[in-house]
């Protein structure tokens, strides 16, 4: 699991004395900083990510698709149900879709010179796919007690929110991430 990897080795480094001014994460990894941060606890956190995973498991297998190009180059490319769903750099995209549509947007921009490559992922996270779950992991998560972050964290959804609380983690969950804008 990303997250377990993620929290152990910033753990090795709080153990170690570095202390982090404020924490940054990408996708799951907001689960690490919020964690870090005492937003909630390592337990809720991983219970939160194991309810996710299987909400997700119920949802028809999707792609997502790495991308080589800037968002307004890629755009272009992009047909109904095709979605940004991360903006990794300014010439690094994620797309997720149906299987079919991801198969057909990297046959289109393979004709017009453009790198991609799949992501080793089973559903389209942060697109309109999730949809279908996103009531029933907002129940789950009413259950788990959210506190103030200790630690300045950074969303790489939402460069203008400071309150992380569940709210925050379901429309995160649907929500592109735009790590790009997040560590400016």
């Amino acid at each position: 699991c990303i997250f377990l990897f993620q929290y152990a080795a910033a753990k090795v480094f709080l153990d170690n004395g570095l202390r982090a001014d404020v924490l940054i994460g990408h996708s799951v990894g907001e689960y690490v900083a919020a964690a870090l941060a005492e937003v909630l606890t390592f337990k809720d956190a991983l219970k939160l990510l194991i309810k996710r995973a299987q909400l997700m498991s119920k949802l028809t297998p999707a792609k997502m698709l790495v991308v080589s190009g800037s968002k307004e180059e890629i755009e272009k490319y992009l047909v109904e149900g095709q979605e940004i769903s991360c903006i990794n750099t300014p010439k690094s995209l994620v797309i997720g879709s149906s299987i079919e549509k991801i198969d057909l947007l990297k046959n289109r921009l393979s004709e017009n010179s453009i790198a991609s490559l799949d992501l080793a992922t089973s559903h389209a996270f942060h697109t309109s796919l999730v949809d279908p779950i996103l009531n029933e992991f907002a129940t789950i998560i009413d259950k788990v007690e959210f506190k103030k972050a200790k630690t300045k964290i950074v969303s790489s959804v939402r460069s203008d929110i400071e309150i992380f609380d569940g709210k925050y983690f379901v429309n995160q969950l649907r929500q592109a991430v735009n790590f790009n804008e997040a560590v400016r």
